[in-house]
Order: C-alpha cells, then sequence, then structure tokens
C-alpha cells in the first residue's frame, strides 16, 4: 500500500517517462529502494484507477453493513430452529431466502443468539 504522496510521485515518474511501465519502474527503484518499489502490475493498476475514477484516493466507504444479522433473521432462523432443529443450515438458508455466502454467519446467529 502506497500513501497519497508515493502514488503522486508514481503517477508524476509514470508521466515524465513518457507512459512507459518498465523505465518507471527502474526510476523508482532507484528512488525509493528494489524493496519499497511499485511492480509493473501495481503501476498499471494505479494508472487505469486515476483514469477510470479520475483520483488517486482510495474509494472505500468503510465497513459493509451486517445485514444478515437483522432483528428479523435472528428471530427467524431462531423459530425455524425450534420447529425443526435437524434441518440443515444449507436447507434453512433456501428455505428463509438467506445467500448461501450469509450460510456461515448463520451458526452465528442460531447458535449465539
Amino acid at each position: 500500500m502506497f500513501s497519497l504522496e508515493e502514488r503522486f510521485e508514481i503517477l508524476k515518474t509514470y508521466f515524465q517517462s513518457q507512459c512507459c511501465v518498465a523505465e518507471t519502474v527502474r526510476i523508482l527503484k532507484r528512488n525509493m529502494g528494489r524493496d519499497r518499489a511499485p511492480t509493473e502490475g501495481a503501476i498499471r493498476k494505479l494508472v487505469r484507477k486515476v483514469r477510470e475514477k479520475g483520483m488517486l484516493v482510495d474509494d472505500r466507504s468503510g465497513p459493509r453493513a451486517r445485514t444478515v444479522r437483522t432483528p428479523e433473521n435472528i428471530e427467524a432462523v431462531a423459530q425455524s430452529v425450534r420447529q425443526n432443529p435437524t434441518t440443515s443450515t444449507r436447507r434453512r438458508s433456501q428455505q428463509l431466502s438467506i445467500s448461501r455466502t450469509s450460510r456461515s454467519h448463520m451458526n452465528e446467529i442460531v447458535f449465539h443468539s
């Protein structure tokens, strides 16, 4: 992960070297050190991001909401377990319309609620 200043320096070097990725890597290895310099792939990814989104900063909006553990889902799962405790989590997720990727969270809902 590169700081904002480092990203700016990478882009500046890239454009000064006439958009030659290999030349950019060589220059940055001299300036930043072999271990700290970005790879060709990292440079291409940064350039693509700037061209597509027009920004150097990450566009992370924070952690995703935990939508599977709503009070309604917790109650629905608990009620389903009380009614038929032998139903598999796969079947239960299908019955309750909870996605397969959320199925692992179902055990937490069942056993920690």
